[in-house]
């Protein structure tokens, strides 16, 4: 009877240390199961503040290749409305060294009568025109002062011709009139 107590006893402690094993073997198992939980959880944190590095980084490139995008475009706007501006420059050049070609030209083709009055004209255009003229202005200011000096020339050898026709006509007696 001893013996069946020594064993009962025995067969007690065995059944206390197996529920202290279990117990200490089901508090690892939930120490390990806390402890992947927490490694999951820190896991998943690590992806999720990855993550939004990422988009953050992803927009900041969006907003950067936007801002590019954006100058880019005003750039090329600016360009384009320089070229227009110079365009538009240049036709008013243009249109101001015709303007003086062609007041040139009636200059040049002046007679005695109108000599004057196309004399004042091509100064009057001269003096509006020629500043618009830009690169030109130095020619035609030269063509201009060779136009007036030829014009003036040709203009005082008709007037002499005339003189001399009409000195002509009054010593020969005549009644023909001077045109």
């Amino acid at each position: 009877e001893e013996r069946r107590k020594e064993d009962e006893e025995r067969r007690k402690e065995e059944l206390e240390r197996q529920k202290e094993l279990d117990k200490r073997r089901r508090e690892q198992e939930r120490e390990a199961e806390e402890r992947r939980k927490k490694e999951e959880a820190d896991r998943r944190e690590r992806e999720a503040e990855k993550e939004a590095r990422d988009r953050q980084e992803a927009e900041k490139r969006r907003l950067e290749e936007e801002k590019r995008a954006l100058e880019e475009d005003m750039r090329r706007r600016d360009e384009a409305r320089k070229r227009l501006e110079e365009n538009a420059q240049r036709r008013k050049e243009q249109q101001a060294c015709i303007t003086v070609l062609e007041a040139l030209r009636r200059l040049s083709e002046a007679l005695p009568h109108d000599f004057e009055r196309m004399k004042a004209l091509a100064d009057s255009t001269l003096q509006s025109q020629l500043p618009l003229c830009g690169k030109q202005q130095d020619l035609l200011r030269a063509e201009a002062a060779k136009v007036l000096r030829h014009t003036g020339e040709y203009v005082q050898e008709l007037r002499r011709q005339q003189a001399r026709y009409t000195e002509w006509v009054l010593r020969r007696g005549s009644t023909v009139a001077c045109p």
